[in-house]
C-alpha cells in the first residue's frame, strides 16, 4: 500500500481483515508486530519519527526501527515475495504491551487497522506499508542477555580471561582464524593460541568457537573482505568449520567479519567483497548468526541475526562505562555483546584491555546475575531466548 504523504504528523494507514485472509487466531500478547516500510526518503528517519496504533484500546507500543536498502530488506522476508519500487527500507519492531483486557485478547483477527504516524514529515515523501509480520515473544527472558566475545584467538584470552571469567560462573565465545600458525604475534605481547589452548577452552571453560577468519590473507588489513570474492570466502569458511568439527571444539555456528567490514557505515551496510553486492548470502548459508560492531544492542525481537550489534571494547572503556551500558540493556530485557581482544597487566590501551578491569567487569556482573538483572548467555542462545529471530506471516504482502 502506498501513500503520498505531506506535512507533519502525516498518517498512513493499511486495513486488513484476518478472518477473511483466512489466517487463524493469533494472540498479539505473545507476539510482537514486524512492518516493512518503504520510501524515497527514509534517510535520516529514526525510531522517534513513527508511532504505531493497532487500533485497540489499552494497548501501547514502542518502535525499534533499522535502516535496509531494498536487496538487504529482502533477505528478511519470504524469497517468493519481491521487494520493489521506492529506494529505501525501514523495518519496524514494534512491541505491544498491555493487559489485553480491553475487546479481550488482542489478536490477530481481531486487529483491522494499523497506523503508522511518521512524526515531522514535512517533506512530501511517498510511504508504503509492503509487507506485515510476527515475532514470536513468548519465551524472552527479562534482564540483560549479556554476551562476553573473544576476537583473533589471542593467548591472554586463555592465559588470563577464561580463568577470570570461570572464578565468577563465567563464559564467552572465541571467533578464531585456526590456520594462521600457533605462536604467531598478533598484538605485541599476544601470540596466537594453539589447538591445546582452543581445545582447554571448550572443554574446560564453556567456550563456544565462531569463524573470524581462516587464513592470514583474510584476516589482514591489506585483505579483508574487502579484497576477497565469494569462491574464496566460501573456501575459507569451510575450510575453518571443517577445523573446528575435526578438532571436537564446541560451536553455535556463529561468525564475525574481520577488520570492521561489518560496520562501513552508519547504514549498517552488508560486508562488501570484491565484485559482488556483498557477502551476506555467504554468511547466511553457512551460520545462524554473524556479529558486528556499532556500539548497541539487541531489543527483542531480533530483527536480523545476521547484523546482530555489539561494543567492541577499547582499554579506554572503564568498568563502570561498562556496566551502565549493561544496566541500560537490562532495563530494555536485551542482548548486549561486549567483544574483546588483549588483556594486559597494567593500563589499557586500543583494543588492549586492562586485566584489572576486566576483573572487575566479572565480579560485578556476578553480581547482578545473583539479582536477577544479568543472564550470561552464548550469542546463539540469546537470540533463542529473544523468541528467536522474526519471522514473516506465509500468507504474504499486505497490498
Amino acid at each position: 500500500m502506498q501513500i503520498d504523504t505531506a506535512g507533519t504528523n502525516a498518517v498512513f494507514e493499511v486495513r486488513f481483515d484476518g478472518s477473511a485472509a483466512g489466517w487463524g487466531p493469533l494472540d498479539l500478547s505473545d507476539h510482537d508486530l514486524v512492518l516493512v516500510v518503504a520510501s524515497d526518503d527514509m534517510a535520516g528517519f529514526d525510531s522517534s519519527d513513527f508511532v504505531v496504533d493497532v487500533g485497540e484500546p489499552g494497548y501501547s507500543s514502542f518502535v525499534r526501527c533499522r535502516q535496509y536498502s531494498t536487496s538487504q530488506a529482502q533477505h528478511l522476508i519470504p524469497p517468493h515475495h519481491t521487494l520493489s519500487g521506492v529506494g529505501d527500507w525501514v523495518i519496524l519492531g514494534v512491541h505491544l504491551s498491555g493487559d489485553g483486557t480491553t475487546n479481550g485478547p488482542l489478536t490477530k483477527t481481531n486487529v483491522q487497522d494499523v497506523k503508522v504516524r511518521v512524526n515531522d514529515n514535512n517533506r512530501n515523501i511517498r510511504v508504503r506499508i509492503a509487507y506485515i509480520g510476527f515475532a514470536r515473544k513468548s519465551q524472552v527472558l527479562t534482564g540483560c542477555k549479556l554476551c562476553f566475545a573473544f576476537d583473533d584467538g589471542r593467548t591472554s584470552q586463555r592465559t588470563f580471561a577464561a580463568p577470570e571469567m570461570r572464578s565468577h560462573g563465567l563464559f564467552g565465545t572465541y571467533f578464531i582464524t585456526p590456520n594462521i600458525p600457533a605462536g604467531s604475534s598478533i598484538e605485541p605481547p599476544d601470540t596466537v593460541m594453539t589447538l591445546e589452548q582452543l581445545q582447554e577452552l571448550s572443554r574446560d571453560y564453556g567456550g563456544m568457537m565462531g569463524f573470524h577468519a581462516d587464513t592470514a590473507a583474510l584476516a589482514s588489513s591489506d585483505m579483508g573482505w574487502s579484497a576477497a570474492g565469494h569462491r574464496f570466502l566460501e573456501s575459507e569458511i569451510r575450510s575453518a568449520m571443517a577445523w573446528i568439527a575435526k578438532n571436537g571444539l564446541n560451536t553455535d555456528g556463529g561468525c564475525a567479519s574481520v577488520r570492521g567490514e561489518y560496520n562501513n557505515n552508519s547504514r549498517y551496510e552488508d560486508p562488501q567483497i570484491s565484485g559482488h553486492s556483498n557477502a551476506l548470502p555467504v554468511l547466511r548459508k553457512h551460520f545462524r548468526y554473524h556479529r558486528t560492531v556499532n556500539e548497541g544492542f539487541e531489543t527483542a525481537p531480533v530483527i536480523d541475526p545476521y547484523r546482530l550489534r555489539s561494543l567492541s571494547v577499547q582499554g579506554s572503556h572503564t568498568p563502570t562505562e561498562i556496566m551502565d551500558r549493561i544496566g541500560e540493556a537490562a532495563a530494555e530485557n536485551a542482548i548486549y555483546i561486549l567483544s574483546f581482544h588483549s588483556f594486559v597487566d597494567g593500563a589499557g590501551s586500543g583494543t588492549q584491555y586492562s586485566e584489572a578491569d576486566f576483573a572487575s567487569i566479572c565480579s560485578q556482573v556476578e553480581t547482578e546475575v545473583g539479582n536477577g538483572n544479568v543472564r550470561v548467555m552464548h550469542i546463539g542462545a540469546a537470540i533463542d531466548s529473544c523468541g528467536g529471530p522474526l519471522y514473516f506471516d506465509p500468507k504474504g504482502p499486505i497490498t
